[in-house]
């Protein structure tokens, strides 16, 4: 048993080199040795409830070791990596599905499955793959015991891995988070130490201030402005700094105020800090405040203010010192001003003194370098440009600052590379400035940076889109004219591309200088044309051009207007299209459109147009006479009306899911029967064929569906239903499904009838646990009947023992009528044979009193052979073999049980209980797979062929490949002594996938001896070969590694497989048919299969079933069951071929009802490779004739 895997949309990283990085990024999580939170905890559990499973766990796998990090179900412990399943796959990245861990061989020898650590069996896994794609571990369920798990929770199981990532990620998130937080209060924390040595600073400036202010009251030759005044606020001091500073002289000034010396009018906003220095002695302590002041000639100036209030002989008097600091205030807020710049400017800016070394760096420089300021500020500019380059502005500070011709600032407006911090290349334009102090002498340089990056990478995006539109221009289909709207050439051709010019027959040169007037045609110039006039904009019209030839063309013009960067139109662009085949379209279109109308009018079929539209979904729109004799409504009963109404109600549902697709906008086409009510109360059948129809002229609109037939221009999406009355067909269809499975002389159900009843209640007694039981009855004395009265009064004598029989069942049972004076019963929901034998005792009794019929009173007796089918023969859940055969088994025994009670003396029950037979044929069954083992093994198995024969031509069209067995004691067996176990075991997928492969290696070898006349090959497929999931590839495989072409193999599926497939199955034939393979249906009339399975599946040829030709003029029903088949193949346009041709008569029959290609003895038998080549290389009719083999080869051969 081998484990399936799902894929995995990560890539995984794998390879020994990484295997560390793998180990660093698993401990980067930090949850290896930790308790798991209740997220994972929830998780792990989840999983286990999610594959109904006891046990799941959380695997890591570290470098020596497997963490449990989560377990459920179980005590987790780590343990070594070597013994873990996980370490086997994790780093695939895949989903590892192991139904049978102890019959795999990667893990049978596994401490967790061999019982040194566990016992696992059932085994799921879904890896831990990181966003970076390192795998981590799995996340994993288990049970000791078998199983399998769904698609669907494989990939929840997946998903939840998916899951254990994401909160591992988080975690690791939240830990870094949490660090950088830290780190954030420790800059805070530094930050308030930097604001309080600031404050410090600051007291200890102003403390010198105030002491160098006192000395300058006693400095004579001080520069600053020297007064003072008395208590009544009067100048009783100036001197000659004053007198420079504000133009008043000392004479002037003395005596006068403040107020009216150098106050500046209307300073209010500043007179408190006069006011202060006026109220002398009103604060002892000296202090100083910057104010305004004012020249005498009016001239505004900002001081700084010192004043100190002092007490001379019981006078109070406050001296001042100012200080002119206008200069120094506009120099500070240019400063300010220029700080702010450099602080918000875009381009990286660095300052250098003389020795190149950094002294500002601004956020642009981080940004660019990488680098923050206090890394880089005291160090070189090694690092901004190449050494060379920096090399060379040294020297050139060197040579300034000393004083000497240092010439042009080098490394300035060019683009250089330097470096990053993360050791990436900077692409930057640098300009380098000089920095001069206050003499003009060089101190230093300045360096702007400006990122190129983005530059670069618009310059590249602009010549791209340049050449882009180059060659669009240049190779677009549709013609592009390019009209000037402003200068010297407006109204003008700009430029024209090659497509116009093949459009209009004009070279480039000859259209370029044209205006659109020049080729329009005369009759449309007075129509609204192109928009090439400033204040126009875009423009979709239709209007006639005439080529240079002088040929006159329909184009469709949309026109764009171009305006410059003011809003000025500049250049109109015209893309040209030539419509004339779309203007020949749509008039063809409207003729057409008329057509449809009367034809849709007078239509003797019923025609319905139905919406699709929001607010018209399912609605009649448009109907026709014939529809409303259909349903006997009118026009007005029948338009507005949702179409679904007119169903029968028991049909409805259908109706419903089989439109929906169409009214959806999914699908083009349906196609059901159905019935309609009539409005006089009647019930008419009816054939429903809708189509999705859309607007032609609005092309792909929402809704539109690919394959769509086109409706009425503007009309928008709708669905056109034809309903032809079948009623008559669909009357004598199921007259003729009665007449097939139903006996003709008594009414019973016919022994096909029989056989479905029969599996239906094998598969119901499977799920339920009852038993089925089967009785085989055979009239004794029935042929004296017939000898002495008649044949006529025998089939009285059936008709009143049948009616009889039916009087001694239960509701639910079936009886039938097998032919001649053979009957069968079939009786669900038994529990023992006790009473299995009560029903055949009430049927043996019905015949204890004599017959009496119209020729005479007769007395016949009845011999009945029981079979009670067990649970276990049945099998529970689906389980066992092959419906079909169970039912054959099921019946033959019954048969058999019959044959006892003949030999026992007749007119009597025996009941067959198994007792003697059972436990040799399971001895004969485990010896028989033993030998076909080694039959596969030895290629002991050989395929021959029978042709299937045109029956006007008696030429091979096809030949269908029948194994048979080179037994080395036993000689050629037939499929009948083996097939039937192989079917029951895994051997018959082995077995199907050969038959294929040697099928499509001898159709090959034909092809290449006969070329096109070479038949194609029919090959068998079994139940369990079409329900694996491996037929596709298997015959697609096939068909490659032999280079036989698609359409020359033909694959037959029995009928009675044809239930039992699934939407999912019916793809992958549909996938094949569409390769070419065709699909053929074998034994068809033997499964009692419905006809919409025909006409759901991709089938392409059916097969009558041998029983059915075999009776051809000899049993009604069998005619009745062949014409009704080759009608069917008619009607649904299917091939149909024939099987067990053996008589002339056969031929003659099949023949006239219209049988084409038939297949059996008659016209030979199956041969051997190398006979049957003879046969197709001779190229003559073949047949076997009356005396060719009979044998008629069973299931498969």
């Amino acid at each position: 048993m081998s484990a399936s895997r799902s894929p995995n949309r990560f890539s995984t990283r794998r390879g020994p080199s990484l295997e560390l990085q793998r180990l660093a990024v698993l401990h980067s999580y930090d949850v290896l040795d930790t308790v798991a939170d209740v997220e994972l905890d929830d998780v792990v559990h989840t999983a286990a409830m999610l594959a109904g499973v006891p046990h799941a766990t959380l695997n890591l796998i570290d470098a020596h070791r497997q963490c449990q990090l989560v377990t459920a179900g179980f005590a987790g412990a780590d343990s070594a990596r070597a013994d873990s399943m996980c370490a086997l796959h994790f780093t695939a990245g895949e989903v590892v599905h192991v139904p049978d861990a102890a019959l795999d061989e990667r893990y049978r020898a596994n401490p967790w499955v061999d019982g040194r650590l566990g016992r696992v069996r059932l085994y799921a896994s879904a890896p831990l793959v990181n966003p970076a794609g390192f795998a981590l571990g799995t996340l994993c369920v288990f049970d000791t015991v078998p199983g399998e798990l769904s698609a669907t929770q494989l990939s929840g199981l997946h998903r939840l891995a998916r899951v254990v990532v994401a909160l591992f990620e988080r975690r690791r998130q939240t830990r870094l988070a949490d660090g950088y937080a830290d780190e954030a209060r420790q800059h805070a924390t530094q930050a308030l130490q930097h604001v309080a040595q600031a404050q410090e600073l600051a007291a200890r400036a102003q403390l010198l201030a105030a002491r160098d202010a006192e000395l300058r009251l006693v400095l004579d030759a001080t520069s600053d402005a020297f007064l003072a005044v008395d208590a009544d606020g009067r100048i009783t001091s100036w001197n000659a700094a004053a007198e420079r500073m504000f133009g008043w002289s000392a004479a002037e000034a003395l005596g006068r105020t403040l107020a009216d010396t150098i106050v500046p009018p209307g300073e209010d906003a500043r007179s408190a800090g006069y006011a202060c220095f006026s109220a002398t002695g009103a604060h002892p302590a000296t202090s100083t405040v910057e104010v305004p002041a004012r020249r005498r000639d009016g001239t505004a100036l900002v001081v700084e203010l010192t004043w100190t209030p002092v007490e001379v002989e019981g006078r109070r008097r406050t001296y001042a010192a100012l200080r002119d600091v206008t200069d120094r205030r506009r120099l500070e807020q240019q400063a300010r001003s220029l700080a702010g710049i450099v602080a918000g400017a875009r381009d990286a800016i660095v300052s250098v003194d003389a020795a190149g070394t950094i002294t500002s760096w601004n956020s642009a420089a981080e940004r660019l370098y990488g680098y923050r300021a206090e890394e880089v500020v005291g160090r070189g500019v090694e690092g901004i440009a190449p050494v060379a380059e920096v090399g060379q502005l040294l020297e050139w500070l060197a040579r300034a600052t000393s004083g000497a011709d240092a010439g042009p600032v080098p490394l300035s407006a060019r683009d250089t590379v330097g470096r990053h911090r993360d050791g990436g290349t900077v692409e930057a334009s640098i300009t380098v400035s000089p920095v001069l102090d206050a003499t003009g002498a060089v101190v230093g340089a300045s360096l702007a940076a400006r990122d190129t990056t983005e530059r670069r990478r618009a310059q590249a995006a602009l010549r791209e889109a340049e050449q882009r539109f180059s060659l669009a221009f240049t190779h677009a289909p549709t013609g592009v004219l390019i009209t000037a709207l402003s200068g010297h050439a407006e109204g003008r051709f700009l430029n024209v591309n090659p497509a116009v010019c093949r459009m209009l027959g004009y070279s480039r040169e000859q259209l370029l200088g044209k205006t659109p007037a020049e080729i329009t045609h005369p009759e449309d110039l007075d129509a609204p044309g192109e928009p090439v006039g400033p204040g126009t904009g875009a423009a979709h019209l239709e209007k006639r051009y005439v080529r240079a030839d002088g040929a006159v063309i329909w184009v469709a013009l949309d026109v764009a207007v171009i305006h410059d960067d003011d809003g000025r139109p500049r250049y109109a662009v015209t893309h040209v299209e030539d419509v004339t085949g779309k203007r020949a379209d749509r008039q063809r279109l409207a003729a057409s459109e008329q057509r449809f109308r009367l034809a849709f009018d007078t239509a003797p079929i019923g025609m319905v147009i139905v919406g699709r539209g929001e607010d018209e979904v399912a609605r009649a729109l448009q109907v026709n006479s014939t529809l409303c004799r259909f349903t006997g409504l009118g026009d007005p009963d029948l338009l507005g009306r949702d179409v679904r109404d007119l169903v029968h109600p028991d049909d409805r549902a259908e109706s419903s899911l089989a439109l929906a697709p169409l009214l959806r906008g999914e699908r083009t086409h349906a196609e059901l029967e159905l019935r309609f009510r009539h409005a006089d109360g009647t019930v008419r059948w009816g054939l429903l064929s809708a189509t999705a129809m859309t607007d032609p002229v609005l092309g792909a609109v929402p809704g539109a569906v690919p394959g769509a037939v086109p409706c009425a221009p503007g009309a928008g999406p709708q669905v056109l239903c034809l309903i032809e009355d079948v009623t008559a067909r669909k009357t004598a269809e199921l007259a003729l499904r009665h007449q097939a499975l139903h006996d003709g002389l008594t009414g019973l159900p016919n022994r096909t009838l029989l056989h479905d009843r029969l599996e239906h209640a094998l598969a119901a007694a499977g799920r339920t646990g009852t038993g089925v039981g089967v009785l085989f009855c055979d009239l004794d004395g029935f042929k004296a009947v017939n000898d002495s009265a008649g044949h006529g009064a025998g089939d009285d004598l059936l008709r009143k023992v049948a009616a009889r029989f039916s009087a001694c069942l239960r509701p639910g049972d079936t009886l039938a009528r097998l032919g001649g004076d053979e009957f069968a019963a079939v009786c669900p929901g038994l529990t023992s044979t006790t009473d299995l034998l009560a029903i055949a005792q009430r049927l043996l009794q019905a015949l204890h009193a004599p017959v009496g019929v119209s020729a005479g009173t007769f007395v016949v007796g009845v011999s009945i052979g029981t079979h009670l089918v067990t649970v276990g023969e049945t099998g529970r859940g689906g389980e066992g073999r092959d419906p079909r055969a169970r039912a054959e088994q099921a019946l033959a025994r019954a048969d058999a049980a019959m044959y006892e009670a003949k030999r026992a003396g007749k007119n009597r029950v025996h009941l067959d209980d198994d007792r003697d037979g059972g436990e040799a044929r399971r001895t004969r069954t485990a010896r028989l797979l033993r030998e076909l083992r080694t039959a596969l093994d030895r290629d002991e198995l050989v395929l021959h062929g029978q042709p299937v024969v045109d029956l006007a031509t008696g030429r091979p069209v096809a030949v269908e490949t029948l194994v048979r067995w080179q037994h080395p004691q036993r000689g050629l067996l037939f499929p009948a002594e083996f097939l039937g176990v192989a079917e029951d075991s895994p051997l018959v997928l082995e077995l199907g996938r050969r038959v294929l492969e040697e099928s499509c290696r001898m159709a090959a070898a034909w092809v290449a001896a006969l070329g096109p006349v070479a038949p194609a090959v029919h090959v068998n497929v079994s139940g369990r070969h079409l329900e694996s999931d491996s037929l596709t590839g298997d015959v697609l495989g096939a068909l490659q590694r032999h280079g036989l072409p698609a359409h020359r193999l033909v694959l037959e599926l029995t009928e009675t497989t044809m239930p039992t497939i699934t939407p999912s199955l019916r793809s992958d034939l549909q996938r094949l048919r569409d390769a070419g393979v065709r699909i053929a249906i074998d034994d068809l009339g033997t499964g009692f299969s419905s006809l919409a399975h025909l006409t759901e599946l991709p089938v392409d040829l059916l097969k009558i079933d041998l029983t059915f030709v075999a009776g051809l003029g000899r049993d009604p029903s069998c005619d009745a069951v062949v014409r009704a088949v080759l009608g069917i193949g008619q009607a649904l346009g299917l091939s149909v071929v024939a099987e067990g041709v053996e008589t002339p008569q056969q031929a003659d029959l099949l023949r006239r009802y219209g049988c084409d290609t038939v297949q059996g003895y008659l016209h030979g038998p199956p041969r051997p490779e190398a006979a049957l080549i003879e046969v197709l290389r001779s190229g003559a009719p073949v047949g076997g004739g009356a005396g060719a083999d009979r044998r008629t080869p069973t299931a498969g051969g």
